[in-house]
């Protein structure tokens, strides 16, 4: 029987009466072994249970065995150290299951490679987190920067981040429980698994926040072409972000809220996590609209690049510098529009061992560093975002000089009316003050209130 906590395996088998062999001779006692529950049997026993229901992974039709040795302990307590021994879960794979834990156990470097891509997924996922931080910050502190264009961005940066910090605390619980508990196996490895709704909760977040980012990759894509294709939009209506938040927040909460309560009603809390329902049939729901959302977005960069090349034969452009103009833009768009996502979304899986874990590598590098590669193409390098900080600063360095020297001569005059108590420069100082504070004030907010700046 399967359980999701030794205190609860435990509860059962005491209630049951089968937590300490209590028949003639020596027996085991029950435990649990992080996965299943096991009675209390005599020695010399061979157990048999059901395999646990995870789809996609194990098949419950088949049976896993564990053996009472003569000694009174469980088999393979001597190789894992632990009371509970070892229990052969290869057993219960799949068919597809068991070919792919062979391809990836049975290479030499395979599992070096493996570790090589989680580190780079780890690395990609600080510097995604860490560069968008500080996007958000720019955008945010500059309101001057901020247009439907740039807020589009921010929602998509927000998601960026939201998604960064989710995998970072997987990545954290799987590194923590797995230095604490170097023997167990990786589906096991979660500090989550202790708590029956955490773990479910924490991948409908991840899953949520992931097609977000999908659906405001497809809002980036499908303005632009807007902008590019009607002369005569008009920018200004709301409609457009109410529309935008609609489809970039409001249809994956619907969507994730119907796939949760399917697997609820289901399977409920009980299964190990979820796992495995990235292979169920569920998961359409979220799927399908991703690859829709994919798809559109292929088909807005073709028609910008084809705008594009309209433009610069309009203009006489040589056909080589049309080539160059054309390949920039292409490269300028593939983060944005989530064209990098392309190995994630299609479940490309060479049959190769070699071809698959560079697959791995390259998806790895185009999908967890895209907060890197949008923070530095459109906020870092843009220079609209340069030039409005550089005049922002310039701007505040006047206003501080200025006021620096107005203290200064007021410091001054204040000296030589201490000196001269009949001089009458107190209202002359004063009224030069106000007006330069005033004017001073005034080109400041004259620079901080200027159109908004679309990037």
């Amino acid at each position: 029987m399967m359980f999701s906590s030794e205190e609860q395996c435990n509860e059962y088998l005491a209630l049951s009466d089968k937590l300490y062999y209590k028949g003639n001779g020596s027996g085991c006692m029950g435990i649990f072994d992080k996965v299943m529950c096991w009675e209390a049997v005599r020695s010399n026993t061979t157990v048999y249970l059901r395999c646990p229901n995870i789809k996609g992974l194990f098949d419950p039709t088949k049976n896993l065995t564990k053996k009472c040795l003569e000694n009174g302990e469980w088999e393979g307590v001597n190789i894992t150290q632990k009371p509970y021994g070892y229990t052969d879960y290869q057993v219960c794979f799949t068919e597809n299951s068991m070919q792919q834990s062979n391809e990836i156990f049975n290479l030499k470097n395979s599992q070096l490679i493996l570790r090589i891509v989680s580190h780079i997924e780890l690395v990609g996922l600080i510097l995604s987190f860490l560069c968008i931080c500080f996007s958000l910050f720019i955008f945010g502190y500059h309101k001057n920067l901020r247009c439907k264009r740039t807020k589009i961005h921010l929602n998509l940066f927000i998601t960026i981040f939201i998604q960064s910090t989710v995998r970072i605390l997987f990545f954290l619980d799987r590194f923590l429980f797995k230095f604490i508990n170097p023997d167990l196996i990786a589906y096991e490895s979660q500090f989550m698994l202790l708590n029956k709704s955490i773990c479910p909760l924490m991948h409908a977040v991840l899953e949520y926040i992931q097609m977000c980012n999908f659906m405001w990759m497809l809002n980036e894509g499908a303005y632009l072409n807007i902008l590019l294709t009607y002369s005569v939009f008009d920018d200004n209506k709301k409609g457009i972000m109410i529309a935008s938040y609609v489809i970039g927040w409001g249809f994956p909460a619907v969507a994730v809220m119907a796939w949760g309560s399917i697997l609820l009603n289901t399977i409920g809390i009980d299964d190990v996590c979820w796992s495995g329902f990235y292979n169920w049939s569920t998961y359409w729901i979220i799927k399908g609209p991703i690859i829709m959302a994919f798809s559109i977005n292929i088909l807005c960069l073709l028609n910008v690049i084809r705008i594009l090349a309209n433009k610069l034969r309009e203009n006489r452009t040589s056909e080589i510098e049309q080539i160059k103009k054309s390949v920039k833009a292409a490269i300028l768009l593939l983060p944005l529009f989530g064209i990098t996502h392309m190995f994630e979304v299609y479940d490309i899986e060479p049959s190769n061992w070699i071809l698959n874990l560079i697959f791995s590598i390259l998806k790895a590098i185009l999908v967890f560093y895209q907060g890197v590669f949008l923070s530095i193409l459109y906020c870092f390098m843009n220079n609209e975002v340069k030039n409005t900080i550089r005049r922002n600063w310039l701007n505040k360095i006047k206003f501080k000089s200025k006021c620096f020297d107005l203290n200064k001569t007021k410091t001054r005059n204040d000296k030589k009316s201490k000196r001269n108590p009949n001089a009458e420069g107190d209202n002359l100082l004063s009224v030069q003050m106000t007006e330069m504070t005033t004017n001073t004030k005034t080109s400041y907010t004259t620079m901080s209130r200027t159109e908004d700046t679309c990037i």
